[in-house]
């Protein structure tokens, strides 16, 4: 499980999310983005319907590293030894923001594998808005009983490849800019 800062609020969003991947499935699409001002990775999951239109879509925001930590592990075999658990559970990461309509809500990014206990069934990405409940300490849980959307959408290890390669090219080409105007320092 990991935690990480919703950033749904903020209205310059749209501008700063550059997607670098997008594939249509025959029964979805997932589009993947590069928000380098926030070392964020969107992950947007649509369902089509049965005329091939987009019917609903999810996006979560993932904290870049740790979505190219995941995937490096991926696509060098290594997922189990690195992520134990994951082999029965998979791994998520969690976020919380405001809603449209300003009620709380809990997005959640998670990634098994398509047939549990296969490895080499491919992967099931999965993006899910739930109503939020607030934490004493300030988190925002997910109320799995109250669905907002829901998505998903499996991936072949030669997509994780592809989508690992090209966010790490971004995010190099991003810090060598960022290293560039602070001249010389990428303090982050």
């Amino acid at each position: 499980m990991t935690d990480y800062n919703d950033p749904t609020t903020d209205t310059n969003n749209a501008k700063n999310d550059n997607s670098v991947y997008k594939k249509w499935h025959k029964t979805g699409l997932i589009n993947i983005g590069y928000w380098p001002d926030a070392d964020k990775v969107t992950v947007e999951v649509g369902s089509l319907d049965d005329g091939g239109r987009l019917k609903s879509a999810t996006k979560c925001y993932l904290p870049l590293f740790k979505f190219l930590a995941y995937l490096r592990a991926e696509i060098s075999r290594n997922v189990s030894h690195i992520y134990p658990s994951y082999g029965d559970k998979g791994e998520q990461f969690f976020g919380g923001g405001k809603g449209k309509d300003g009620a709380l809500v809990s997005r959640v990014f998670t990634t098994e594998f398509w047939t549990k206990g296969d490895p080499a069934s491919g992967r099931r990405f999965k993006c899910g808005e739930y109503a939020g409940k607030s934490t004493d300490q300030g988190a925002i849980l997910p109320d799995y009983k109250t669905i907002h959307s829901e998505n998903q959408i499996k991936m072949t290890a030669s997509d994780l490849a592809e989508v690992y390669e090209i966010l790490s090219i971004h995010a190099q080409a991003a810090y060598a800019a960022r290293a560039k105007s602070n001249d010389g320092s990428a303090a982050r």
